[in-house]
């Protein structure tokens, strides 16, 4: 949906625009390996929303373009977790950026990005660990991508966010990707089943969060 304004047009994140696939039933083997409770998982993520329900309606009015949240519920006390940002440009990943550590019982991980107008390129990310000690929060600006051809040519791009459809194993180190906001040409087909970074592959803009395990010292 475009919006405008005299100092700014924009187009609100949507999936209206895009083929939603949902992948086949999986083999019992398959079902035991995504099993979030099995032996040997240091955590379990859980999808949840920063803005639910009608509160969703918030987000334009703070010039956000995608927001999401995350419950992690850690198993085993002698882990913690580490949370990086991964952006993806044309295809390819980047070296994720540390965001920090978290050494006490965590349980939520937000996340939001608001579009910067003074700068039309750039976003700017704010990650908040809700600790049993308080908040940890990091805010940083990201370059998006430019405007490509598709664009110029009268095509449509948008973006949209990825979250977890279930509870999710963390396992030990196994860096585990658990929201994305992607941005590409309007049109292509989502299968919601299927890997963050397959998703990524094909926009030609995106950015994970990503949860890691690391052994408490």
């Amino acid at each position: 949906m475009l919006f405008s304004s005299p100092h700014r047009v924009f187009y609100l994140p949507t999936i209206a625009f895009i083929a939603i696939f949902v992948g086949p039933g999986c083999s019992d083997q398959q079902a035991q390996k995504r099993d979030p409770y099995r032996p040997g998982v240091v955590a379990i993520a859980s999808p949840r929303e920063l803005f639910p329900g009608d509160l969703k309606g918030l987000e334009p009015h703070l010039d956000l373009i995608a927001s999401g949240s995350v419950g992690l519920n850690v198993r085993d006390p002698g882990w913690g977790l580490e949370v990086s940002l991964q952006v993806w440009k044309k295809g390819k990943a980047e070296k994720p950026q540390f965001v920090g550590q978290d050494y006490n019982p965590v349980d939520e991980v937000s996340i939001s990005i608001r579009q910067l107008y003074d700068q039309k390129s750039q976003v700017k990310v704010t990650i908040a660990q809700r600790t049993s000690k308080g908040r940890i929060v990091y805010a940083n600006t990201l370059e998006k991508a430019n405007r490509g051809k598709g664009e110029e040519s009268g095509k449509v791009w948008g973006g949209f966010t990825k979250g977890l459809l279930a509870e999710t194993a963390i396992e030990k180190g196994q860096p585990t990707p658990i929201w994305g906001y992607m941005y590409g040409e309007v049109g292509g087909i989502v299968n919601l089943d299927e890997p963050f970074e397959e998703t990524a592959k094909r926009q030609d803009w995106a950015v994970l969060l990503i949860v890691t395990p690391h052994k408490k010292e």
